[in-house]
């Protein structure tokens, strides 16, 4: 198992624009990675109330950082490790006009003129974007003509020379009101995040390919410094108070290299091919990817003044964002099994970053004037979360056989024949098999069977129905249903043990919840009740007088028979029920959030009915307003979620009921 490794994270503050008329309360001490606060109004001690410092892996001091300096601490590393073989990410995070896109892409300017951002991107201001293509480039060119590169893109000559073919392909997206678009592709409709039938990304698109976004082939510096600005041309930017160009989009620039890692498979040269391999002559390739992250700004509306379509968008901002730190809170919790990574598409899309195989480094964009305090100490707090996010970075090594396609086809042909002669047998015989690996729903229909057969009171030896045996493979499917009822219907003795333990027979059959750790948990019944859907997403237990006598009883086949539901939710439903859960937690957390930010503004409340001060008074006011527009976009969040609950729950039902007609 490959050892784990912290997220890197830097703190990249942005030079004071101009005095703010507030006392300075934020500063950066050369030489020391660590950025202090020290409140010394009463306003600055109700955001942060004592001095606190955020320490970090580097702190890229204000005026003395050039961009240079900021490739060199933050990317450099990580592009040499994708040149290695394995993934990389650097992502740039922070409030709206804080830095991050000229972190990332340098000093843009006029972005229709191409000319000028070719030379933008030879220039002193290009970003990590423009630096990071150029190092790959530089490497491609020295191991395609026999080098091995160093550190930092340098050819390294203690290595032993052979030449290695390197190709490269790019793909850049946005992610804008959480829906996915094509920056670099002609067809700018919105990308569907394709997935298989079981729910997980397909092999395709892990860990180098995302499937639906358009993935070029790059041969040059230029070429792809043609599609980066072709993307930059085509994001999504706008003008509000504090930005005049904020981007309103998150942008992924993914950079793919595939080359050969010029070693023989190990069964080469070792007596020849071991058995059932293909060919002893046999190479390695290696796939590794790049992503480069460009997140839009979180916005404070009472600031940026933003309304109508911009105010929407910085809602998404926010949400997103917000679903972010979530996922980055649940990794850095030891007692947390699930991580919510699909409540939305920027946290799909980050999924490897986080608590994935990649090496990442987070730079938090700030700003230092005092009236961005709130913000800057929000930042802060989630760079320091970000610390506590640990990764598994593999090499990304495929076996390469120059006879792989041919062994391959030998097999599809064998395999295709022998279904040929099985059908041919089962027409002879008059019998219908399916010999095919069985489906969800396959399964799901089996354990009713299997339910039906256990709770059937005319029991035999001899009497097998609802059952037919078909095939081994089916007498292999109802043994494992059999072993997974077995596991989450079974008592430990020190529970069943005693005068008033129940008996097993006057339990209702239950599969129980898996628990993340291998074991099997079973669900409680209260008062011998029912577990039934409630309105909001959850299980509540009616009572069987509250039911009707077709539903309090749990042997006539009733959709709601708390087994059913236990089989569909272990079966079908089994992302339904996730999902209903990660919003349930969402709504849960979310609802604390508020009643704290309630708290702060009824004090407020409290404090200007007994201010006698107009200045204070109205700032007071301000500060009421700003709670209230977050406390509201967070009510609107909580909404979303409970919505998207009660979807889950309604699916749940009709697919209990569909299932089990």
């Amino acid at each position: 198992m490959a050892p784990d490794v912290p997220v890197r994270v830097f703190a990249r503050p942005r030079p004071r624009q101009e005095e703010d008329g507030y006392p300075e309360c934020m500063e950066v001490q050369e030489g020391r990675e660590e950025i202090w606060i020290r409140p010394e109004t009463k306003e600055q001690t109700k955001i942060c109330p004592a001095d606190q410092n955020f320490v970090f892996d580097g702190v890229l001091t204000e005026r003395a950082t050039t961009q240079d300096l900021v490739y060199s601490r933050c990317a450099e590393k990580v592009v040499s490790t994708v040149l290695e073989g394995f993934n990389g990410t650097v992502m740039c995070y922070g409030q709206t006009g804080a830095g991050k896109t000229y972190t990332m892409s340098g000093k843009v300017g006029d972005i229709t003129n191409l000319e000028a951002f070719h030379a933008m991107s030879e220039g002193p201001d290009r970003g990590i974007m423009q630096r990071a293509v150029e190092q790959v480039f530089k490497a491609k060119a020295q191991m395609n003509s026999g080098g091995q590169m160093g550190a930092g893109g340098v050819e390294d000559k203690g290595k032993a020379k052979g030449s290695v073919e390197v190709s490269l392909k790019m793909s850049y997206i946005e992610i804008y009101n959480d829906i996915v678009h094509d920056l670099i592709q002609e067809d700018t409709n919105s990308i569907a995040l394709r997935k298989s039938v079981a729910g997980k990304e397909s092999a395709a698109s892990t860990p180098q390919m995302r499937n639906g976004a358009s993935c070029h082939s790059v041969s040059s510096r230029d070429q792809a410094m043609e599609l980066l600005h072709l993307g930059l041309r085509r994001r999504q930017v706008a003008a509000h108070n504090l930005n005049r160009d904020s981007s309103r989009s998150h942008a992924i620039l993914t950079l793919y290299v595939t080359r050969g890692s010029g070693k023989r498979s190990a069964e080469a040269g070792k007596g020849g091919p071991k058995r059932g391999s293909a060919s002893s002559d046999a190479e390695e390739t290696i796939q590794s990817r790049l992503d480069l992250v460009d997140l839009a700004g979180s916005e404070r509306l009472s600031k940026t003044q933003s309304s109508g379509v911009h105010q929407s968008e910085a809602q998404h901002i926010n949400k997103s964002l917000s679903f972010l730190e979530q996922v980055v809170l649940a990794i850095g919790d030891p007692n947390r099994d699930h991580i919510p990574y699909r409540t939305c598409k920027l946290t799909q899309f980050l999924k490897e970053s986080l608590g994935g195989n990649s090496y990442t480094v987070f730079v938090a964009n700030v700003r230092l004037e005092s009236s961005f305090l709130s913000e800057t100490v929000r930042t802060c707090r989630f760079a320091q979360r970000m610390l506590n996010v640990k990764n598994s970075p593999i090499l990304n090594v495929m076996r390469n056989d120059k006879n792989v396609s041919q062994y391959i086809q030998k097999l599809v042909d064998e395999n295709n024949h022998l279904k040929e002669e099985l059908a041919l047998y089962d027409s002879l015989s008059q019998v219908n098999r399916e010999y095919e690996p069985y489906t969800d729903e396959q399964r799901a229909i089996l354990l009713e069977q299997l339910e039906r057969y256990f709770l059937n009171d005319s029991w035999s030896v001899n009497n097998f129905s609802p059952l037919e045996f078909s095939s081994v493979r089916h007498i292999k499917e109802i043994i494992l249903q059999c072993k997974a009822i077995y596991n989450r219907t079974s008592v430990p003795s020190s529970e069943s043990a005693g005068p008033s333990a129940p008996s097993i027979e006057s339990q209702p059959l239950s599969l129980g919840h898996e628990n993340g750790h291998g074991s099997v948990e079973g669900r409680h019944h209260n008062n011998g009740g029912a577990d039934v859907y409630s309105e909001a997403g959850s299980y509540q237990s009616e009572s069987p007088q509250a039911l009707p006598r077709s539903q309090s009883n749990s042997s006539n086949g009733s959709a709601l028979d708390p087994a059913k539901i236990e089989i569909y939710k272990e079966g079908v439903g089994k992302q339904l029920q996730e999902a209903l859960d990660e919003n349930r937690m969402l709504v849960k957390t979310k609802k604390k959030e508020s009643n704290m930010l309630a708290k702060q503004m009824n004090e407020l409340i409290k404090r200007i009915k007994a201010s006698e001060d107009k200045t204070t008074t109205q700032d007071l006011k301000a500060e009421y307003r700003e709670l209230h527009q977050e406390r509201a976009m967070l009510l609107s969040e909580i909404d979303h979620c409970k919505s998207l609950a009660a979807e889950c729950s309604k699916k749940l039902k009709e697919g209990v009921h569909e299932c089990f007609q």
